[in-house]
């Protein structure tokens, strides 16, 4: 490798560079310059500081001639960067010095020293580097005492790497070593300078090598998943904050050295096998099997590069393919295999990587990769200064460059780890078990069984019995028949309300009268045990009179909705073969033939009662219920008797409800979730007042009705709830709000919460009889689903069917006494989703496979994330529909939104929004608002690329969305083509001139934005450049970035080409570092500045 000749390049014409030598920049440099510009706060997470305690005195004088011997040596350590001539440059200065900065805290009561000390190096750690002005090395000497210091060394990542700064404090120490002493430090030469390095990188990149590697990763990365699906604690925001912590732990001394032996017999490296065990853990908590994870290299494999100090270090991506079940043998033996291939196609710079592959980019999260996995053997240990002892000091910036990065170093006795990781994701204790499960993985590659990787378990068997434990709740009950507990219940109150319907009332005792004469006509006409009868009613007191009919014969009743489409009763009574129909004369006729068609009215006129029968058991089927099928063929759920009275006595005790108690039943019969409705207030004396359909869907109606009847309790979907409260209504201080059905949105929560409302919030499929979970919430408090009902286990389990640790996110599988006997006539469909209990000790025991995403929390409380089949892909990228759905039901001018994936053609398939506004008509300006909105939360392929505007949206009779009834997006959609607006200014057509030349464009619009048209981070910088050689006005990058049009960019430069002279800034200011703290906030949370970046790093 040559060294460059200095006079190549003619010299600067800037007076404040003249003595300089200027250099291209390196691609990594380019990068990093560009993150700064965006914002000074995002560039501290590539500072590399590093702290040293130094147990005696220090002479300051020695330590800044030893700094200074160091930096004359290294041009990178005097190097600043700048724009000349619209191209990023590295300027070097011939004898820039770097003054040690000193701080005595003497004065400081020695109790409190150390932890100012601490405060003091974490500050100074983080403070950022102006690039065009500072250095960018930074010497810091605290004076803890006479005989006692702390030594802090901070260097940006765009003039070192981990390798330099290792270097830097060996070379610092030595040369202090021989300022003491009065000598020269004996340094080994340096042939090159770190400006040779990336002239001959430069040149390597138009060879054939370059291409082929080119040609490698590209092959290798095809397909790849654009993001790690890792199971966050909180939201991801919709711009990288870089905010982030740190957590150490130590591998125990014993595994260490069982690692070490185990790699010197297996023909694998410790980095290889380390790498293993975390690419197993990030696979049981991302469920996916292919797998993205950065790894530094060096990248010194060079002689002459070995002592230059500069930014030498590559990221290569390692990709780990776990599928298959592998053994761990054979998992390890792939992975030897791909970082071996990786190591020799290491030269690719990463920058030029993600630009030869053009992922889908998005400012949410670092492309490619978002992981990192790295191992060294101990740098700077055994160092001393002066003869006095380094004892490395940690120094916690705050920052995370990744969701999260493993640091392993191995000092030959131990092998510790350092866990950095975005704390705008995690939570502490998500990272410490994650710790403790990748410390149970290392144990369980060092298995002489050689597991394979679905029985490798991440969980001590302590563990795992206290969450098998956890996901059971027992309430032991006798079973009672449901129509025997309404029996004994009409005993004891007889005269009570306990229906009551517009002005038809009926008492217990009515009601138990009339349930008996039609339990008579029905035994009369031979209905039996299990015989179906269909039961097709509106909502009236003749509709419960008719349920507990069927029950008292033994029989087993199908719920019909009169509101059903015909073509589909037709298939639910052809499907059920009923033995009978319960209906009035005027929905009769229904086009299928039934043995005995039943009206109520005739029956209570005709008298008679029912003798007793036998007694319905447990395992009695007591309804059939039907849903939506996948194949669109519904499917009928069969219930038993013990189910239901389970369910009904586990929700007496809670949410609970008492014979004063009055429920407004809202639901349709042929929703499951109404048998809470209909029969839990007649077991303890309450009252039902039934709801007719016109009232339920008129929210003010509604409102009122909950007032006058004096409702202390109800049940709704979330879309009923929110209904009701747009109204303003508000509850009484003893009002219980029971909401399921759907997903319960936190911002419905709140409000229902902070209103007044007891508010729990239900979760359980049709399959296990009702609710399986409940969860009590208060004001301000996360939705979970919570815990499992009485005599009912949840377990989440992963892909291999094995239990998921807290934190991970899983399908929820339901056992326990709720669990349905399966699918009325659909034997291969109930073995399908109905499969057998391995978690139970009782034979027989089977689980439902619910088909929903959740994540159980270190509390037990289970998060749910989304239906499985609510999840799609979109250009490489795994969508939550749900997650976009919150985030858009959260502007204020939304009042109902549905998401869905539309398109069957891969290239023009697209996330379309339905949204309902909360005004009608909407304001012109409501689209634009929303995807700003969308943009400020959401990374930028979660945002619709189409808002389409509904009145209202389509929903089931259950009450929940009907997304297959959603409009064709094209026929509604509020989009509309951006026209070409000419400019009408001077300063608009100047500006427009600078485009067109720019982004070689013939025409462009004034309306048009920059990235868009194909800008990009570099087109950016130029741009800068020449506003202000054509207007005399400098631009900062964030006003470029916030005001991305013509027409925006022209009424910034008119303004501050008015503005005083004193806020006008030389081109050598750094825009974002006078920003305060505030001022980043509100930047970062700027929903133009969102969309603006986000298309900007999609190029």
């Amino acid at each position: 490798m040559s060294t460059v000749d200095t006079n190549a390049r003619p010299p600067p014409t800037d007076a404040a560079l003249q003595g300089c030598f200027v250099f291209p920049a390196s691609a990594s440099q380019q990068r990093l310059w560009f993150l700064h510009e965006l914002d000074a706060q995002w560039s501290v997470a590539y500072h590399l500081p590093v702290a040293f305690r130094v147990a005696g005195a220090v002479d300051r004088v020695a330590l800044q001639r030893a700094l200074n011997l160091v930096v004359a040596r290294h041009e990178a350590l005097r190097t600043r960067l700048a724009y000349l001539d619209g191209e990023l440059v590295q300027v070097i200065h011939p004898d820039a010095r770097v003054t040690l900065s000193f701080t005595d805290l003497g004065h400081v009561p020695a109790a409190e020293r150390d932890e100012e000390a601490r405060r003091l190096l974490a500050g100074e750690a983080r403070r950022p580097f102006r690039f065009t002005e500072d250095s960018l090395l930074r010497v810091n000497l605290l004076r803890l005492g006479a005989a006692e210091h702390a030594l802090l060394v901070t260097v940006h990542h765009l003039v070192a790497d981990g390798s330099s700064v290792e270097l830097l404090v060996r070379e610092l120490a030595d040369s202090y070593d021989a300022c003491l002493k009065g000598t020269e430090p004996a340094l080994p030469a340096l042939p090159i300078q770190y400006a040779d390095y990336v002239a001959w990188q430069r040149q390597w990149l138009g060879t054939e090598a370059h291409a082929a590697q080119s040609t490698y990763w590209k092959r290798k990365l095809a397909g790849a998943p654009q993001v790690m699906e890792l199971p966050v604690d909180h939201p991801r925001p919709s711009v990288q904050t870089f905010r982030g912590a740190t957590t150490e732990f130590t591998l125990s001394p014993e595994l260490g050295a069982a690692v070490r032996r185990h790699t010197r017999v297996s023909g694998i490296t410790p980095y290889m096998l380390l790498l293993q065990a975390f690419a197993i853990v990030l696979r049981r908590y991302t469920g996916q099997d292919d797998l993205l994870i950065g790894t530094p290299v060096a990248n010194r494999e060079r002689p002459e590069l070995e002592p230059l100090i500069g930014f030498l270090a590559n990221t290569l991506v390692v990709r780990v393919d776990l599928s298959g079940d592998p053994r761990v043998d054979a998992l390890g033996a792939r992975i030897r295999e791909t970082v071996l291939e990786a190591l020799t196609h290491q030269q690719l710079p990463f920058e030029l990587l993600v630009e030869a592959l053009q992922p889908q980019r998005t400012l949410s999260h670092n492309p490619l990769f978002q992981v990192m996995f790295a191992m060294q053997e101990a740098p700077l240990s055994r160092l001393s200064m002066g003869g006095h002892a380094l004892e490395r000091l940690p120094v916690d910036p705050g920052t995370s460059r990744f969701d999260l990065s493993f640091f392993l170093i191995d000092d030959g006795d131990r092998i510790q780890g350092i866990v950095e990781y975005g704390s705008d994701l995690f939570e502490a204790d998500t990272i410490a078990h994650l710790v403790q499960h990748f410390t149970r993985a290392v144990e369980g590659l060092l298995d002489e069984t050689r597991p394979r990787l679905s029985r490798l378990a991440l969980d001590s068997e302590a563990d795992r019995r206290e969450q098998l434990a956890r996901a059971f709740h027992a309430e032991p009950h006798a079973f009672v028949p449901l129509h025997e507990a309404v029996a004994a219940q009409a005993a004891r109150t007889p005269e009570r309300v306990a229906v009551e319907c517009g002005a038809l009332r009926l008492t217990y005792r009515e009601l138990m009268t009339r349930v008996g004469q039609l339990a008579g006509a029905l035994r009369a006409r031979g209905v039996g045990t299990e015989d179906r009868v269909a039961v097709h009613l509106e909502r009236s007191p003749d509709l419960i009179v008719a349920l507990l009919a069927v029950l008292q014969v033994g029989g087993a009743y199908v719920p019909v909705d009169p509101q059903y489409p015909r073509e589909r009763i037709r298939a639910m009574l052809q499907d059920a073969r009923p033995r009978a129909l319960v209906t009035t004369p005027q929905l009769a006729s229904l086009g299928v033939d039934i043995p005995h068609v039943l009206t109520p009215d005739a029956v209570a006129e005709a008298g008679g009662d029912a003798p007793p029968g036998p007694r319905a058991g447990e395992h009695t089927l007591a309804y059939v219920l039907y849903t939506s099928g996948s194949t669109g063929h519904p499917k009928g759920v069969m219930v038993t008797h013990g189910a239901l009275a389970n369910f009904l006595h586990t929700m007496a005790r809670a949410p609970g409800l008492r014979g004063e108690d009055v429920l407004a039943a809202v639901t349709t019969f042929s929703f499951d979730i109404a048998a809470l409705e209909l029969y839990l207030p007649l077991l303890v004396g309450a009252r039902v007042v039934l709801v007719t359909r016109e009232q339920a869907a008129d929210a003010r109606e509604l409102a009122a009705l909950l007032d006058t009847h004096d409702v202390t309790v109800m049940q709704a979907t979330p879309a009923t709830w929110r209904l009701l409260t747009d109204t303003g209504w508000r509850p009484s201080s003893s009002f219980t709000a029971l909401c399921g059905g759907e997903a319960l949105p936190q911002d419905l929560a709140d409000l229902l919460t902070y209103r007044g409302a007891a508010l729990w919030n239900l979760y359980g499929p049709t399959e296990t009889t009702v609710w399986s979970c409940r969860k009590r919430l208060h004001p301000g408090e996360r939705v979970t689903l919570g815990r499992p009902v009485g005599n009912t286990s949840t377990y989440v389990l992963d892909e291999d069917l094995m239990p998921v640790p807290p934190g991970v996110s899983g399908e929820l599988f339901i056992g326990g006494e709720g669990v349905a006997r399966g699918y009325w006539g659909l034997p291969g469909r109930t073995s399908e989703r109905f499969v057998p209990d391995p978690f139970s000790a009782s034979p027989g025991a089977r689980l439902y496979r619910t088909g929903d995403l959740v994540r159980p929390r270190p509390d037990g409380d289970l998060v749910y994330l989304g239906r499985a089949d609510h999840q799609v892909k979109l250009r490489g990228f795994r969508i939550e529909l749900e997650e976009v759905e919150t985030v858009l039901r959260r502007h204020p001018e939304v009042r109902a939104v549905a998401v869905h994936l539309w398109g069957t053609d891969e290239a023009r398939r697209r996330l379309v929004a339905h949204v309902v506004p909360a005004t009608r008509p909407p304001s012109e300006e409501f689209a634009r608002r929303l995807r700003e909105h969308a943009r400020a939360h959401l990374p930028e392929y979660m945002v619709p690329a189409t808002i389409a505007l509904l009145d209202a949206l389509p929903l089931t009779p259950n009450g929940k969305v009907d997304r297959r009834a959603l409009p064709s997006p094209d026929a509604v959609s509020a989009s509309s083509e951006r026209l070409l607006v000419a400019p009408r200014t001077d300063t608009e057509r100047q500006v427009g001139a600078v485009w067109t030349r720019l982004l070689e464009r013939e025409q462009v619009g004034v309306d048009d934005d920059f990235f868009e048209l194909g800008g990009n981070s570099l087109l950016a910088g130029r741009l800068v450049q020449l506003l202000d050689q054509e207007f005399g006005v400098r631009v900062p990058m964030r006003d470029l970035f916030i005001n991305a049009t013509i027409a925006h960019l022209a009424t910034v430069i008119d303004t501050r080409r008015r503005q005083a002279p004193s806020v006008l800034k030389p081109a050598s200011d750094t825009p974002l570092d006078g920003l305060s703290d505030a001022d980043v906030e509100a930047l970062l949370n700027d929903p133009l500045l969102s969309h603006a970046l986000s298309q900007e790093i999609r190029r």
